[in-house]
């Protein structure tokens, strides 16, 4: 029938939907960022088995330069340096950081042990997802790009004031058209899973860096 979207084209909505599901149910229903984390990555490993694309995860060994990813790594993790300078004017009012962690199962060991998991095998997935499974070769952002950035809006609201959400947004879909044209400059994921790393691990340390210091 015309008009029907075939079976690769539900895979890539059942892709593009799924770090939202997963979001949605994990932090707003279970009210665990283990849970939320948890259910995102099993919800990609079964997506590139089921579609046959494990072959995929060779690309997060291709595409290395130490040069390009020094340089892309020490600007990703300005993001947090930002967020450290910015931090009394764009969190909630009234909202203590690490009482809002602790609400989401993330305190003592919990906490380590996920910010570990964040910045390694976090970062490798998204790349592997988001950079090689469902992107195209496009020199402008993209839906997809739109998407990355968008599933992360639901997790801002939470700790953020919702103008400051916006600009995050736009600054994630910076990112995302940035992760992609590197992937495609250097045929691989590796300077963008280190760039994607370098950020993702600036912002666990000035998280742990705003709770020791009672600033959220």
């Amino acid at each position: 029938m015309r008009g029907v979207p075939d079976a690769e084209q539900i895979l890539r909505y059942l892709a593009l939907a799924l770090p939202y599901a997963a979001i949605l149910l994990g932090l707003y229903v279970l009210r665990s960022a283990w849970a939320a984390i948890l259910l995102y990555h099993a919800g990609i490993v079964t997506l590139l088995r089921f579609d046959g694309q494990e072959d995929l995860l060779r690309s997060a060994r291709q595409g290395w330069s130490a040069p390009a990813a020094a340089v892309v790594g020490i600007v990703c993790a300005a993001c947090g340096l930002l967020l450290a300078l910015l931090w009394g004017t764009i969190s909630r009012e009234h909202m203590n950081l690490g009482e809002t962690l602790t609400s989401f199962h993330l305190s003592g060991l919990s906490w380590w042990v996920f910010a570990a998991y964040y910045v390694t095998v976090h970062p490798v997935l998204e790349e592997i997802y988001w950079r090689g499974y469902l992107p195209g070769a496009h020199r402008y952002p993209v839906a997809v790009d739109v998407a990355f950035a968008g599933y992360h809006v639901p997790v801002l609201c939470l700790f953020i004031k919702v103008p400051w959400v916006l600009v995050s947004f736009g600054v994630l879909l910076f990112a995302a058209w940035s992760w992609r044209q590197l992937a495609a400059r250097y045929s691989g994921l590796g300077v963008a899973i280190a760039g994607h790393a370098a950020a993702d691990l600036s912002i666990v340390a000035v998280v742990e860096y705003l709770i020791r210091n009672q600033l959220g």
